[in-house]
C-alpha cells in the first residue's frame, strides 16, 4: 500500500511539472517495475490530480453499506426485548424485534455492549439485616487485630468436610490447549464415589494442630464435636504448651447447628473457652472454606485410592508438608478479608 501512495505522489509531481500520461507511465515503469501501477491506473490519478491539484494521494473513505438492521429503532426493540427478560436467547429476542439473529447479536454486542454470561452462585442471597451483621463482626474483629497484632497467633481455626476416595475433576481443571484443526476433546462423565471420610481439622499460625477422620456412618453432634474437642485439647496441651499455659487460644468455627448448640455453648462456658466470632452464612470468612479444603481437594482430585487409609495418609502428608510460612500467611489473610467484606458492604466478595 505504502508504494502505491508513493507512485501517486509521482503521477501528481509528473501533472504538475507537466508531464503526459505516457511519460508518467514509463517513469514509473523505469522506478518500480512490475509493482508500477497500471496504465488505467495511472491514467485515473491523472485526472483526479488535473481536476483538483491539492488532492490528497490516499483513497477516499467509502460510505459502505448503509445500516438496513442496525438502525435506532432496532436497537430500540432489541433493548426493550432484553428488558422484559434477560435470560431470553438470541432467537427468541430476534422474534421479538423482528431482526435476524446475526443482526441482533451485532446490536446487542456492538450497540448495547451486553454480554450473555452465567449468574455468579453464591452460599445465601443476603438480606439487609445479614450484612449489616457481617460488616458489624467484621469491623469489630478489624478492631482487635488492629489493638494486638499477636491475636491472629492465638486463633485455632476448625471446620469440617467430607473428602472422597474417588473425586473427579470439575470440568476447569481438565480444559486443554488444542490447535484450530484439532477435534474438541472428550471425556466419559464420572461420579464421586459412595466411599468417603469426614476430616476434622484445626490448625494455626503454626501449623496443624489436630485432625481427625469420621467413618461415613457417624454423626456429627453436639456429644461427638465435644469429646473431638476434649482430644484437640489434648493436642494443643502436648503441641503449644505455651499456648496451652496461657489458656488463651481464641476458637473460630463456623455456625452450623452442631457449633452452635446449648450443649456445646455450656460446655465452653464451663472451661472459659473463649470463641472467635463469626458472622452466619460466610464461608468467604472462613480459612477452612477459602484455603484449607479446596487447596486439599485439588491435590486428591482425579486420584482413585484403592482404600480409604491411603486417602487418609494423602491428606496427612499433604497438611504435613505445608510449612509453617504458609499457614502464617493465610492467617494474616484473615484481616484483609474482613476488609473487604466491609467494602463490599457486607455483601460476598470474591478475588482473593
Amino acid at each position: 500500500m505504502q508504494a502505491r501512495i508513493e507512485q501517486r505522489a509521482n503521477v501528481k509531481l509528473g501533472v504538475r511539472m507537466g508531464l503526459s500520461q505516457v511519460q508518467i507511465r514509463r517513469n514509473l515503469v523505469h522506478g518500480y517495475g512490475q509493482a508500477a501501477l497500471s496504465q488505467p491506473q495511472v491514467r485515473m490519478w491523472f485526472h483526479h490530480f488535473q481536476q483538483d491539484p491539492n488532492r490528497s494521494c490516499q483513497d477516499e473513505r467509502h460510505t459502505g453499506r448503509p445500516r438496513s438492521a442496525r438502525t435506532a429503532v432496532n436497537v430500540q426493540k432489541v433493548r426493550q426485548a432484553v428488558q422484559t427478560d434477560r435470560r431470553r436467547s438470541i432467537k427468541s429476542i430476534a422474534e421479538a424485534a423482528g431482526t435476524t439473529p446475526s443482526s441482533t447479536q451485532r446490536i446487542l454486542k456492538k450497540d448495547l455492549n451486553m454480554h450473555h454470561i452465567p449468574p455468579k452462585f453464591i452460599p445465601r442471597i443476603l438480606t439487609n439485616q445479614q450484612k449489616a451483621m457481617r460488616m458489624q463482626i467484621c469491623q469489630d474483629n478489624l478492631r482487635r487485630i488492629w489493638a494486638d497484632a499477636r491475636i491472629l497467633d492465638r486463633i485455632i481455626t476448625t471446620d469440617e468436610s467430607w473428602v472422597f476416595k474417588f473425586d473427579p475433576n470439575t470440568k476447569q481443571a481438565d480444559m486443554h490447549w488444542v490447535d484450530c484443526q484439532d477435534h474438541r476433546p472428550t471425556k466419559a462423565i464420572r461420579s464421586k464415589s459412595q466411599q468417603k471420610c469426614m476430616l476434622c481439622l484445626f490448625f494455626d499460625a503454626q501449623g496443624v494442630i489436630f485432625m481427625e477422620f469420621l467413618d461415613r456412618d457417624e454423626r456429627m453432634d453436639s456429644e461427638l464435636y465435644i469429646a473431638i474437642l476434649r482430644r484437640m485439647r489434648e493436642a494443643v496441651c502436648w503441641k503449644r504448651p505455651q499456648m496451652w499455659r496461657a489458656r488463651n487460644f481464641l476458637l473460630h468455627q463456623d455456625n452450623v447447628p452442631c457449633h452452635v448448640s446449648t450443649q456445646l455453648l455450656e460446655y465452653f462456658h464451663n472451661i472459659n473457652q473463649e470463641l472467635w466470632p463469626h458472622p452466619p452464612y460466610s464461608p468467604d470468612l472462613a480459612l477452612c472454606n477459602f484455603w484449607a479444603f479446596p487447596v486439599l481437594k485439588q491435590q486428591i482430585q482425579d486420584i482413585r485410592f484403592e482404600h480409604l487409609d491411603d486417602l487418609k495418609d494423602i491428606v496427612r502428608r499433604h497438611f504435613r508438608e505445608m510449612t509453617p510460612d504458609t499457614f502464617q500467611e493465610v492467617c494474616n489473610m484473615m484481616g484483609i478479608r474482613y476488609n473487604h467484606c466491609i467494602q463490599a458492604g457486607g455483601a460476598y466478595f470474591e478475588g482473593l
